[in-house]
């Protein structure tokens, strides 16, 4: 029987994950800020269900949090860094206290939980971590920042981890899943407080365009936690998978142009090496690429 800790149950994803494990017979340590909030999916699990109080912003409580599951359990299995929020602004909007409390909960609390459940599973030498990314992660957007940023950096500390665990039999799994229908655009996300006229046609465009789609976002959040199960029990899962078609569709148009930056550019790029002397710098830069 595994055991699962999972981030951010009160609804969502984090929720649709935790009941999906518990109906798949393992044991769940179910967290969220508010307990209360996820105090009934210990009637679902018959016993196999221990709701956690968990702030990732808090490192007492994630250390609280971590030891109550390790010592109910014995051991966890696999973590679901699944706890954040959304943060939409332009750049010029928002202030520094609002990007610091995104990265606080989207950056630091997935470090903070990685380095909580790591010394449990390097004595096992086993365990599963899935770090649930975004479509922001991997592209960018107006209105959508510092959300994006940290997402981005989710990307970089799941490869690094991916690389340093996998000699250990610990296995990270990277999702990025575009819209989800949940209340993300309900209470999990913020607005910069500050307004400023110029961006109303393009960040303020974007995230009007966004919080119109509430309610009627592609995403399945159940089949989602389906798929995060198979993957986890899968002997060979991929390191990132996105999920979302529309993920898809914008991530591969991301990866296309900067493939053509990287081959039109590439001469340029080269030329300030040492080591590439036949690549003169003063080499005439290439023409700008079509717009698509």
């Amino acid at each position: 029987m595994q055991t699962w800790l999972v981030t951010g149950c009160s609804s969502g994803l984090g929720r649709a994950i935790a009941e999906a494990a518990l109906s798949a017979g393992a044991r769940v340590a179910a967290t969220a800020r508010r307990v209360e909030s996820v105090a009934e999916l210990a009637q679902q699990g018959s016993g196999r269900c221990l709701p956690v109080a968990l702030d990732v912003a808090d490192p007492a409580s994630v250390k609280a949090a971590v030891l109550a599951a390790e010592e109910w359990a014995g051991g966890i299995d696999v973590l679901v860094n699944n706890a954040g929020f959304g943060l939409y602004g332009a750049v010029e909007e928002v202030e520094d206290d609002e990007i610091r409390d995104v990265f606080e909960t989207n950056i630091l609390g997935v470090a903070r939980m990685v380095r909580a459940v790591l010394p449990g599973m390097r004595q096992r030498g086993r365990g599963t971590i899935v770090n649930i990314g975004s479509v922001a992660g991997l592209v960018g957007g107006p209105g959508n920042a510092f959300y994006a940023a940290s997402k981005f950096a989710v990307e970089a500390i799941s490869e690094a981890m991916h690389a340093e665990l996998r000699p250990l039999g610990i296995r990270t799994i990277l999702i990025e899943p575009s819209g989800i229908r949940t209340d993300f655009h309900g209470r999990s996300y913020k607005r910069a407080a500050r307004r400023i006229a110029d961006y109303e046609q393009t960040a303020g465009k974007q995230i009007a365009f966004n919080l119109s789609l509430n309610g009627r976002q592609a995403g399945d959040p159940r089949r989602m936690a389906a798929t995060i199960l198979r993957l986890v029990a899968s002997e060979n899962p991929p390191f990132r998978l996105l999920l979302g078609a529309s993920c898809v569709e914008r991530v591969r148009a991301k990866l296309t142009g900067m493939l053509d930056d990287i081959e039109r550019w590439e001469e340029v790029s080269g030329a300030v090496d040492f080591a590439n002397p036949e690549f003169p710098a003063d080499r005439p830069l290439p023409s700008a690429a079509p717009q698509k």
